[in-house]
C-alpha cells in the first residue's frame, strides 16, 4: 500500500484550509497514481468523500480545500494511490 501522511493544516478561515502533506510509494515496481485529501464531516474520510487531487507521484504537496461551510467541522487525511490500484491513508486530523 502507498503511505501518506498530512503535514500541517494552516491558515483556516471560515471557508478554506490550507494543508500540506506529502507521500512515498512502497517500492516492488509501484508508483503513486493519485495523490491529494480527502475530507468529509463525519470522520474517517475516503476517496468516496469529497476529495482535492494534486497529481501523481512521490511528492510533498500544498493545496487549499475551498468552499467550506463555516462553523463546521471537517476531518481530512491524505491519500495516495498506487498503479496496483490500492490506496493508502494518513492519519485523520
Amino acid at each position: 500500500m502507498p503511505g501518506a501522511t498530512i503535514v500541517t493544516v494552516q491558515d483556516v478561515t471560515t471557508t478554506t484550509a490550507i494543508t500540506s502533506f506529502s507521500n512515498s510509494g512502497l517500492g516492488n515496481g509501484t508508483s503513486i497514481e493519485e495523490r491529494g485529501i480527502c475530507y468529509n464531516t463525519t470522520g474517517s474520510p475516503t476517496i468516496a468523500d469529497l476529495k482535492l487531487t494534486s497529481g501523481s507521484g512521490t511528492v510533498s504537496s500544498e493545496d487549499t480545500l475551498v468552499n467550506l461551510s463555516p462553523y463546521t467541522t471537517y476531518y481530512a487525511r491524505a491519500y495516495a494511490t498506487n498503479n496496483l490500484g490500492q490506496t493508502g491513508y494518513g492519519t485523520q486530523v
